[in-house]
């Protein structure tokens, strides 16, 4: 921590209305809470990777990779390798964050150090190809540029050269917004609302970090989920904005809840209108995404994707301690969310992402240095 985090902060002036904010923080602009901390430049060496809390930049290199040996010495000066190249990458924005899929602990017989819950269950809407789904590596690098996500991706990947293979690559782009600000998918809606706000680390421990409850090794790390989502968007652009809004259940514009006017309103789940009917129907994307799902959170980090005139769609990315916290969440979508009708699941994966390195330390040091 630095000298300003040492300084123990101004009490709040009393609000208008004499009552204090319940949460005990001063208000900040904008959702009502004064001004958002500006977001500490990423760096790679530390406690955790960076590219998961880091605010997202507009592009994304997705890959996947297979190993080519089962010699540890190999994958050990690989990830050394990756560790001097990371650490060199990130800057000016640019991010690199390693994961390691069930199947990385196969070819190297490490069965026993593997966590008990990599493994990504099949849902009913899944139309998966194999270049999407699965790897025993992946990299995800963020970059304020295609060009700079490509270059640093194409540098890593040489890296591996001998070591592992590329099994699938997915680019990803997000509109620049001001920081904090939602993003829009391709269908025009506001995506990540309901992101926790992680400006302490009490919410990011709960939601993103793995604790004691884990193997030792991946202690401060957390699991990365990734869905590859095709949207219908012809069907989508030909369905009306009133139509869309139900399967949503929020207002296009504003991004609020149907039974709200402002973005990071509360949904009511409950409330009816004149005819009895639910404001937010049974099957609408925000219910499912909330509902029987034991109130789990996930720190989402999706991008668009454009392959193609008629492969388009979302770069699902999610950060947990749990891979049940997505599971759950996933699950309940799958049944019945009314978005189904306009995409299709074309990649899936699950992979355990080591904490950070420490510095003068490597990558997953901790799994594969002992």
């Amino acid at each position: 921590g630095s000298a300003e985090a040492q300084t123990a902060p101004e009490p709040p002036p009393p609000p208008p209305n004499g009552r204090p904010p319940r949460d005990g923080r001063p208000p900040r602009d904008g959702d009502g809470r004064g001004p958002r901390p500006t977001p500490a430049a990423a760096t790679f060496f530390g406690e955790h990777q960076a590219g998961i809390v880091t605010p997202p930049p507009t592009n994304v290199e997705f890959v996947t990779l297979d190993l080519v040996t089962s010699e540890r010495a190999d994958v050990v000066a690989l990830f050394q390798r990756w560790t001097e190249a990371g650490n060199r990458l990130t800057t000016n924005g640019t991010t690199v964050t390693f994961g390691l899929g069930a199947t990385f602990f196969d070819r190297l017989s490490l069965q026993a150090l593997r966590p008990s819950n990599l493994a990504m269950p099949s849902f009913s809407n899944d139309a998966l190809l194999a270049a999407y789904t699965g790897g025993d590596l992946a990299l995800q690098v963020c970059a304020e540029s295609e060009a700079a996500a490509t270059a640093a991706t194409a540098e890593l990947e040489a890296l591996a050269s001998g070591v592992a293979e590329v099994r699938g690559t997915q680019r990803g782009f997000r509109a620049p917004t001001a920081p904090r600000q939602t993003g829009r998918n391709l269908l025009g809606f506001k995506d990540g609302t309901v992101n926790p706000p992680f400006t302490d680390g009490l919410t990011a421990d709960q939601v993103i970090w793995v604790g004691s409850e884990g193997p030792t090794w991946l202690q401060g790390g957390s699991y990365l989920a990734m869905r590859r989502i095709r949207l219908d968007i012809a069907a989508w652009d030909a369905t009306s904005v009133t139509a869309q809004e139900a399967v949503i259940g929020r207002d296009k514009e504003t991004g609020a809840p149907l039974t709200g006017t402002e973005e990071r309103d509360r949904a009511d789940f409950r409330e009816r209108d004149a005819s009895g009917q639910l404001v937010i129907a049974a099957d609408a994307h925000i219910r499912r995404a909330r509902q029987n799902n034991g109130g789990a959170r996930i720190l989402r980090r999706g991008y668009n994707y454009q392959d193609s005139a008629t492969d388009a769609g979302l770069l699902f990315l999610s950060y947990q301690r749990d891979p049940a916290q997505f599971t759950r969440i996933q699950a309940s979508l799958a049944a019945s969310d009314a978005l189904n009708r306009f995409s299709t699941v074309l990649g899936s994966g699950l992979w355990a992402v080591p904490p950070g390195a420490a510095s003068g330390g490597w990558l997953a040091e901790g799994l594969l240095g002992s």
